[in-house]
Order: structure tokens, then sequence, then C-alpha cells
């Protein structure tokens, strides 16, 4: 059994050359498609291996993860105690998290003391020290050898458990 079209149908014509043409064009386009998520790829994987930024994966307050790698192990090691203890979520404070989240930047100056056994930070933002205060305080910590100033961004980061349970890290 078959059909016999007596008269051309322009529409059914140009809806054949349409699937054919997309028909045609589709494995270039997924090809494509797949060298450009293939080229995104290793360029994360090149910046994550050698950033000098420190990423860090906060839930509320605490820092969950951290990127490290032997551009920023330095940054990494500035906030390990002597027992290898991080201290690095002392710098989020809740009044800290909620100006960044507001101000998505922030600058922290930050030093340390060193007491026996025990080692101190001390941390302040521009917000939380008067001008006069915040002066003194560079004095003051300026000449020490712990002396950093970090500047601290908000970026989103959006966790995607349907790509995340396709990739092959778990």
């Amino acid at each position: 059994m078959g059909l016999k079209a007596e008269q051309e149908n322009t529409l059914i014509s140009q809806a054949i050359k349409i699937k054919n043409t997309v028909s045609e064009k589709a494995p270039q386009t997924e090809n494509q498609e797949r060298l450009e998520n293939l080229k995104r790829h290793a360029l994360k994987q090149a910046i994550a291996k050698t950033t000098p930024i420190l990423s860090l994966f906060m839930q509320n307050d605490l820092v969950r993860f951290a990127l490290l790698n032997k551009n920023n192990q330095a940054t990494w090691d500035y906030w390990l105690d002597i027992d290898g203890n991080c201290f690095i979520d002392q710098i989020f404070s809740m009044d800290r998290l909620t100006h960044l989240n507001e101000q998505q930047e922030m600058l922290i100056y930050c030093f340390s003391h060193q007491e026996e056994a025990s080692k101190y930070y001390f941390c302040a933002n521009a917000e939380e020290l008067p001008a006069e205060y915040l002066f003194r305080a560079w004095q003051l910590a300026a000449t020490r050898e712990s002396w950093r100033v970090f500047r601290v961004k908000l970026e989103p980061f959006l966790y995607l458990k349907d790509n995340m349970s396709n990739s092959s890290l778990h």
C-alpha cells in the first residue's frame, strides 16, 4: 500500500527539506558542542592547577572545601596552626559575610602572633575599624612578617547535581 501525490504540496515539500537540512546539520552541531565542552573542561583543569587564587566553597559560615594547588598553598598554609588545624573560617563572621553578600568584595587585614604553642590571628576589614584605628593597625602590623591583606570576593557557585552525577568526580 502506498500514497500517491496527485499534485505538489509546497508545505510538505518545505517540511521535508527542513527535516533533511536539520538532520544533516545535527551531527555537525553535536560534534561542535562536544568540542566546545572539551575545550572548556581542559581550560578549567589548567586554571584549577595553576591559579594563585584560593577558592573556598562555604556552607553558611564554614569552609567546606578549598581548591588547593602549588600556587595557592602558601595562602592556605598561612591559616594553619602548629598542629595543622586550619583557621581560615575565622575571617568569615556572620557580620562579614553579610557585608560581603552586599558588597561582593572586601579587604581583610590580618596578622598572626605566635605565643608558645599557640598562634593567634588578628583580622579586621575597613568597615569594622574607624580610619584612625585602621591606620594604627597598619602601623603595628605592617612591620610583622605575618602581615597580610586578603581580597575576598563572593562568586556564586551553582551546584548542579545532574552534571556532577555524569562527571568522573563524585
